[in-house]
């Protein structure tokens, strides 16, 4: 989905961009926390409205859905990899590996990736490389 798939009104409260909804739902979590870590009832409520369309528009969506099955294969080979490989891992990722467990630092670091990012390495490093002659 693009931004403006997003319903306006949800855009116009929560911020235009997902950075800007982020924030938005942070700092209202600090402004109402307290001894419980809490949200203001509005912001309760869009947050739900957003989890529900998102749900709809991404996570039920029969497209996205035909797509599951490839993205947890690239997620599988990237995890392969990186096990095979921590060395390959920036370095706070090595030291996890190395301090406490490979599997913890690469779930970590797959974990931490963006969408993009984690097709730009699967295509990096397991996609051909083409070239014209």
């Amino acid at each position: 989905i693009t931004e403006e798939d997003i319903p306006l009104e949800l855009r116009i409260k929560l911020g235009m961009s997902k950075s800007q909804r982020i924030n938005h739902m942070v700092l209202d979590v600090i402004k109402n926390s307290c001894d419980k870590i809490l949200m203001s009832e509005e912001m309760w409520q869009l947050f739900n409205e957003l989890h529900d369309y998102m749900f709809i528009a991404v996570y039920k969506n029969p497209v996205c859905k035909s797509e599951e099955t490839k993205a947890v294969a690239m997620i599988e080979k990237l995890y392969d990899y990186y096990l095979k490989n921590p060395d390959k891992m920036p370095f706070e990722f090595r030291m996890v590996a190395e301090n406490e467990a490979p599997e913890i630092a690469v779930c970590d670091y797959i974990a931490g990736m963006s969408d993009n990012y984690s097709v730009k390495v699967f295509n990096q490093l397991f996609v051909p490389k083409f070239w014209i002659e």
